[in-house]
Formats: structure tokens, C-alpha cells, sequence
């Protein structure tokens, strides 16, 4: 009975990290006709949806073209993943930290990202509920999957909307990415991208300062098994 018990939550493990790669993790983009409104998704929810204030960091902006801009935002990016907190002991000791985890992803984030012209990525709809304001759309910008192939890459971006965001809110889409890996990581399923947009928006506005270590290391739960 024990060994059957073990191939079946064996067999469940596999099958939610098999599901997660096939499905992917999208990261969306709001395009509008003011071009001053464009934004990251997570960055919106954390101003109209939990009444935050992103706080970015001060980091050199000047960039002259595609690849430096790149390397302002993930500048940015890592400066905002330096706010995490200490990884605590918890049910994560079998893996890398979260924190630890996310500074690792963010190093290979170039090479492992595709940036494509004149594509539509197609949908996974992993958004949840959520509202965008009007005269603006909501667009898919980053898809993420765990590579099966050699070949292939973690994460295909669409250059078309990727490039109508300015660095920072280019960092915000890229923590979402790196914290949504961690699901990939750890080989667990995630049925929305809430609780990462969530987590993800508590980074922006700098408020993942004020968890004790018990709260981080049950928040980290919620987020990550969904307890």
C-alpha cells in the first residue's frame, strides 16, 4: 500500500509539472491610446486594484537602443527582487529559496528569452479575474513555459507590445516571469497568475518589508501550494 500511495503522489507531481510546461504562464501588457498609459498588467493592479504605490528604484535610465534599455530593466528588476526577504525555513528546504531562486533566473533571463517581431502569442488564459481601464487592451507580451526541447527557449516575448513599455514597467514584467517560474520550479501547478501579480505588486510598492518571518514563510505558502 505505501509503494502504491508513493507512485500515485509521484505520479500526481509529475503530471502537475507536465501540465504547467505544456500550458505556459502569460504575461500581459495593457496597450492604449495614450501611450503614456501603457503599463505592465501587475503594475496596474497594484495602483487601481490593491490602492498601492509602486515605489521603483533609482537606477541609471539612459539607454540608447533595444539591448541597453534590456539592461536597465534588469537592473531595475533585480534592485525590486532584492527587496524580498531572507528565505525562511519552511516546506521550500528541498529547493532553492524563493529569493535565491529569482537572483539565479534573473542572470540567464537574456539568453533565455526569445524576442520576436510580427507575431501574436497565443493565448493561455491564466489571468483570473481582473478589469483594465478603457480605451486601452489587454495584450499578451511574455509567454513562459519550462523548455522541453533543446531548442527551446523559456520565454517568447512580442516585440510589438514589448516595446511600447518603458524600463520600468519592462521590470515589472519581467519579476512577474521570474516569479511565476518558481511554480515551474518546484514543479507545482498554478491555476491563475493572482497570486504572483499579487505577490509581485506587494514587491513594487515595497511592502513585502513589513512580514514577520512567519507571515512571509505562510504567504509564501498560499502563493506557492495554495494553503
Amino acid at each position: 500500500m505505501l509503494r502504491i500511495t508513493l507512485f500515485i503522489s509521484l505520479f500526481s507531481f509529475a503530471l502537475n509539472a507536465w501540465s504547467w510546461s505544456e500550458r505556459g504562464n502569460s504575461g500581459f501588457s495593457i496597450i492604449c491610446e495614450d501611450p503614456s498609459q501603457n503599463m505592465f498588467y501587475d503594475a496596474y493592479e497594484t495602483e487601481q486594484r490593491y490602492g498601492l504605490t509602486p515605489i521603483f528604484p533609482e537606477v541609471n535610465e539612459e539607454c540608447s537602443d533595444e539591448a541597453s534599455c534590456l539592461g536597465v530593466s534588469l537592473n531595475i528588476a533585480k534592485e525590486l527582487l532584492q527587496r524580498l526577504p531572507a528565505d525562511p525555513k519552511n516546506r521550500f528546504n528541498k529547493y532553492v529559496g524563493v529569493k535565491k531562486f529569482a537572483l539565479e533566473r534573473i542572470e540567464t533571463f537574456t539568453k533565455e528569452a526569445n524576442f520576436l517581431n510580427n507575431i501574436e502569442i497565443l493565448p493561455v488564459n491564466d489571468a483570473g479575474i481582473g478589469f483594465i481601464p478603457k480605451n486601452c487592451s489587454l495584450r499578451q507580451t511574455i509567454v513562459q513555459r519550462v523548455p522541453l526541447f533543446k531548442h527551446d527557449k523559456r520565454y517568447i516575448i512580442s516585440n510589438e507590445y514589448w516595446n511600447q513599455l518603458d524600463t520600468k514597467q519592462k521590470a515589472v514584467g519581467i519579476v512577474h516571469e521570474i516569479l511565476y517560474g518558481y511554480y515551474g520550479y518546484i514543479q507545482h501547478e498554478s491555476l491563475s497568475s493572482e497570486m504572483v501579480r499579487y505577490f509581485n505588486s506587494l514587491i513594487l510598492a515595497d511592502e513585502v518589508k513589513t512580514f514577520t518571518e512567519e507571515e512571509y514563510r505562510l504567504f509564501l505558502n498560499r502563493v506557492y501550494y495554495g494553503n
